[in-house]
């Protein structure tokens, strides 16, 4: 799969600037590259969707050859035999979508053998949720009952919380939300409980039960779950026009995040509703609001976090056209990166910022940055993310860079 998002990188950042059909077939590749890549992670937990995903990428496979004959794009998919490779898939995924309920029958006389009752009813769980995703909602309800039921007898009160939050949002996943609703309110730790009263809320408000979303959100205690809830239910307001009533909300998360101690949650609240009033055009409020997170963020003392809110807040003024602090703040961010001892953490926080910057357009800063990374998997993952980037701006690409990529590629592969 890193081979053919790499390829796919090639293609999108090279063959951009060339002949027109270059450009549209170049454009159609990397979709279809895309579409493979969610198609084999949706695979273990989605095989529909993933198959649709599949399904898709051959109609572009099909666009390709019929509407750009001759292109470099066309004449490499053909060589690499990726219908083949698309097609063995969609029949191996077939077999599977015929088996699977007897193979989630087998994992779930698997569990017997389980003695662990936390790992019991977290196998469980998963498994409703299998069945649940075949349409088997009376089986997914069962396991369901049963996942709580030995919960029940898990030790630890901290892990029994957590069994009993992931349980909750289980039950509104498959449809069962007064089911998950008592669940949830009946969890000891704070920050279980108002995460999955939180996410059941959320769920409300993306069928629609707007009503019935802000009723249970009144029960969230944590501040930040909170003001989180009150923000996506706001989005969720806005996303069917309701503007006022979006607002109102955003406000309402305001307060809720003004309540928070940590420096560093307390920064990210507001950030994300910044984010949010960017969206809506309320650029003035948005900016008011950044500079009350970026405060925060300057009295964070660990390198690690402060470096990832630092970008967060840079991404977000880069989205509302502040573009010259956007890229003060990466700086500043990319210094405490570099500070930073442990190499996973060293990494993980390049990649980001490496991404970020392509988010903001500065996209040889950002492959220069991803140049710099030494895990090969990690400098990868660096490279799709400012492809992915790359692909949502229209625009071409120089020499300068076209060679760079070309650099990173050579030492990846």
């Amino acid at each position: 799969m890193k081979n053919l998002m790499i390829i796919s990188t090639i293609a999108l950042l090279i063959f951009t600037g060339c002949a027109t059909n270059e450009e549209k077939a170049n454009a159609d590749f990397v979709e279809m590259s895309m579409l493979i890549q969610d198609a084999e992670k949706l695979e273990p937990y989605d095989f529909s969707i993933a198959l649709e995903k599949y399904e898709t990428a051959i109609e572009l496979y099909n666009a390709i050859l019929k509407k750009y004959t001759g292109t470099t794009v066309a004449v490499k998919i053909i060589s690499e035999n990726m219908l083949d490779r698309i097609q063995s898939s969609i029949h191996n995924l077939t077999k599977f979508s015929n088996s699977v309920s007897s193979i989630i029958g087998c994992a779930q006389f698997v569990t017997q053998t389980i003695e662990d009752s936390y790992d019991k009813s977290r196998a469980l769980r998963r498994i409703a949720l299998a069945y649940s995703e075949v349409g088997e909602k009376e089986l997914a309800f069962d396991l369901l009952e049963k996942a709580s039921e030995i919960a029940k007898f898990i030790e630890d009160s901290y892990d029994k919380s957590r069994a009993f939050r992931s349980i909750a949002v289980a039950y509104s996943e498959t449809g069962e939300f007064e089911k998950a609703i008592g669940l949830a309110k009946s969890i000891e730790d704070l920050s279980s409980k108002s995460w999955a009263l939180a996410s059941i809320a959320v769920a409300y408000s993306e069928t629609g039960e707007f009503e019935k979303a802000l009723e249970l959100a009144k029960f969230i205690e944590s501040p930040f779950t909170k003001s989180s809830a009150f923000r996506s239910i706001a989005l969720a307001y806005s996303e069917v026009g309701e503007k006022e009533l979006a607002f109102d909300l955003l406000e309402k998360a305001i307060g809720f995040a003004e309540s928070i101690e940590s420096p560093f949650t307390k920064s990210s609240a507001l950030g994300s509703i910044a984010l949010a009033y960017s969206e809506a055009g309320e650029k003035e409020l948005a900016l008011d609001l950044l500079e009350k997170a970026l405060g925060l963020a300057e009295s964070i003392e660990f390198p690690f976090t402060k470096s990832m809110v630092l970008m967060d807040i840079a991404v977000a003024y880069s989205e509302t056209g502040e573009k010259e602090l956007a890229l003060d703040l990466l700086e500043k961010a990319l210094e405490l990166a570099k500070s930073i001892e442990d190499l996973f953490s060293k990494s993980r926080a390049l990649i980001e910022i490496a991404v970020a910057y392509s988010e903001t357009g500065e996209f040889e800063k950002a492959l220069e940055l991803a140049e710099s990374i030494e895990s090969p998997d990690s400098k990868s993952m660096a490279l799709i993310g400012i492809a992915v980037n790359f692909n949502k701006m229209d625009m071409s690409i120089s020499e300068n860079i076209q060679n760079k990529l070309v650099d990173i590629v050579l030492s990846v592969e």
